[in-house]
């Protein structure tokens, strides 16, 4: 800017050493590109603080961030486990939002960095929030149905009761809903047949032609309620739950 005053000083009111109007448009445009230069170097320092403060926010299970992107969340439904990302340019304001891999928004250039993200997962209302931490650090959140992802995530792990499993070269996700009690197998909701037992109740179906079984019984414990075990051709399969245990012990 001293530069270009200097320029001005000497230049005005000399008709013979005066430049051509655009010349102080393309000087402060040069300036303008000079900063912006200067600033995505030091984007560089800020996004490696976004990621750090975006897996924070996420969730203890979420996957670190690389890249542009800022944040993951692994979601629990129905069909299956659904892996959200989130893309944040500091310096043009860029959101992009990927679910399983598939972008389903991309804004290039917002004057706002901060503020909410509005997106729909099937049939749940999703927020993105961003919020700003600092001068070079932001927090994002995820809000699914009104609720925070952790509060979500610990309603859907008690409201559902999820199996994987392959059966002659095919992946299965079997998940048993404890609050309606009915059973989806690869997102499809299947038919299914019960039958009352001593202690419980046995609930039948098939994937394929495979035979399979969802046993319910009491562990005569208030605190851990009813347990429920799934069954393909006669043979116990671990629940995601009991697995995630044994790998976190």
């Amino acid at each position: 800017m001293i530069l270009i005053k200097k320029l001005w000083e000497t230049f005005h009111g000399n008709p013979l050493l005066a430049p051509p109007a655009s010349v102080f448009p393309r000087l402060l445009l040069l300036r303008f590109s000079s900063f912006l230069d200067f600033w995505s170097q030091k984007s560089i320092f800020s996004r490696v603080t976004l990621s750090s403060s975006a897996t924070a926010a996420a969730s203890s299970d979420a996957v670190m961030p690389d890249g542009d992107c800022v944040a993951t969340w692994n979601v629990p439904l129905h069909a299956k486990v659904h892996r959200i990302e989130f893309e944040h340019g500091t310096t043009t304001g860029k959101r992009v939002i990927r679910v399983d891999g598939k972008e389903i928004l991309r804004r290039d250039w917002m004057f706002k960095l901060v503020g909410k993200e509005p997106f729909k997962l099937g049939d749940m209302k999703c927020n993105i929030n961003v919020e700003a931490l600092g001068t070079f650090a932001y927090e994002y959140s995820l809000d699914v149905n009104g609720k925070t992802f952790n509060k979500f995530k610990e309603e859907q792990n008690k409201k559902l009761h999820s199996w994987e499993t392959t059966i002659a070269g095919n992946d299965w996700r079997v998940v048993l809903d404890k609050e309606t009690m009915e059973i989806w197998a690869n997102g499809c909701n299947i038919n299914t047949a019960g039958e009352f037992v001593d202690n419980g109740t046995v609930t039948h179906f098939e994937l394929g032609k495979t035979p399979c079984r969802i046993e319910a019984r009491s562990s005569g414990n208030k605190k851990t309620g009813v347990i429920h075990t799934l069954f393909i051709n006669g043979t116990q399969i671990p629940s995601m739950a009991e697995l995630a245990a044994v790998a976190s012990s």
